[in-house]
């Protein structure tokens, strides 16, 4: 069986990589080639890819060992095996891909496909790690949230008082 590995590091904390693979409701936003997914019985997803709209790909979304997150593929065999390690600035996303002999000659395009949504499963979770920060960072109980709020008020009584200013230097 031919298989082959990707790794990325990744900025975001682990716990945004694993929503997005652990979701199969979000596999449109970073899976490439995968248009819709359809939810099934007892785990299993159904995977419809751009430009095989009529073709479903029945689809396992398991735990695996250590944590990994394994997606099989139920018609073709084909498995990826996710796992997600700690690193200094976010974590580290892998995959192992195995695929059977019968599907071999499309080891090339996997690993193009897989390749490419790699990057895109990273690009999506730092812009979702960056966007909940903001959000803390800026939400009104916060520390700078206070302090925004703080200087607009600041700002709006400034104004309020050079719009006041001019009109009594206007009228006198």
């Amino acid at each position: 069986m031919p298989e082959f590995s990707e790794r990325s590091s990744c900025r975001a904390p682990a716990e945004e990589v694993w929503k997005l693979l652990h979701d199969p409701a979000r596999f449109p936003e970073w899976w490439t080639g995968t248009e819709r997914v359809e939810p099934g019985d007892d785990g299993a997803v159904t995977r419809y890819l751009d430009g095989w709209p009529d073709f479903p790909m029945p689809t396992s979304v398991a735990a695996g060992r250590d944590g990994a997150i394994v997606i099989s593929c139920l018609r073709s065999d084909i498995v990826h095996e996710w796992t997600l390690s700690p690193a200094p600035a976010g974590c580290d996303v892998a995959v192992r891909v195995t695929i059977p002999d019968e599907e071999s000659a499309r080891l090339d395009a996997m690993r193009a496909e897989v390749g490419a949504s790699l990057a895109r499963l990273v690009e999506v979770a730092q812009a979702a790690a960056a966007q909940a920060a903001a959000a803390r960072r800026f939400s009104p109980g916060s520390r700078a949230g206070r302090g925004s709020q703080r200087r607009a008020r600041r700002r709006a009584r400034r104004a309020w008082r050079g719009r006041a200013a001019r009109r009594a230097a206007a009228g006198a």
